[in-house]
């Protein structure tokens, strides 16, 4: 029987584990220090980062700017390109998280749900929507949880610009999936693209737009 690939697998992100000990803070303060930073270049008008802070060289993933960390059985999404004002202010709260083993994984969980607020590059919203998809349904109704969908929600219109512009059907699916958008929206964004969006990227949103209306009809019931 064939093993499932995990998402971070399938993106061909960098992959770290964490061991869920004493060192824990360590060698999480370790990894962030060290594999993120601002080597990058630039496709059009998107950032790729392929070298991490210590100039060694990062395998190009689906996305190119993120790596997983393996926790347990959580998958944490850290951008690379974290800017290095913002990267201080991360390693500090890393620094400070309580490593007693009671507690220890809720307060990992609340400072890693947290890491694509850090993410200046990312267009698609790609971490936050990995970052949510990776959420179990009780971690969704907690405040990161809740807070994180209000963020995807917000800039959801201008993910969905951005890409269907690209023409980037897989992250927009993995968008569509997550996010809240009304029937107008999604109407507006195939109306504006109708030229130009590859016969997928239309199926995604058509198919969005009809959840939508009827998620409407069914509430107007």
């Amino acid at each position: 029987m064939k093993a499932k690939i995990s998402e971070a697998e399938e993106l061909q992100l960098p992959i770290f584990y964490l061991d869920d000990n004493k060192n824990i803070v360590k060698n999480l303060y370790h990894i962030v220090d060290n594999y993120t930073g601002e080597y990058k270049y630039e496709i059009g008008d998107e950032i790729r980062f392929t070298k991490d802070s210590l100039g060694n060289n990062i395998i190009p993933s689906r996305i190119g700017n993120a790596l997983a960390i393996k926790y347990k059985n959580q998958t944490f999404y850290v951008p690379l390109g974290i800017a290095y004002s913002e990267k201080k202010e991360v390693l500090k709260k890393i620094s400070l998280l309580n490593i007693k083993k009671i507690g220890r994984e809720k307060a990992l969980l609340n400072l890693m749900e947290s890491m694509y607020k850090y993410d200046d590059a990312d267009c698609m919203l790609r971490i936050a929507v990995l970052i949510y998809k990776n959420m179990g349904q009780d971690r969704r109704k907690s405040k990161s949880g809740k807070e994180l969908k209000k963020y995807i929600d917000s800039y959801a219109l201008n993910a969905i610009s951005w890409g269907t512009v690209k023409n980037d059907a897989k992250s927009l699916k993995d968008l569509l999936d997550v996010c809240t958008l009304d029937e107008e929206m999604l109407r507006w964004a195939i109306n504006t693209y109708e030229d130009t969006a590859s016969p997928e990227v239309k199926a995604y949103l058509l198919d969005a737009m009809g959840k939508a209306k009827r998620d409407k009809n069914a509430f107007d019931i």
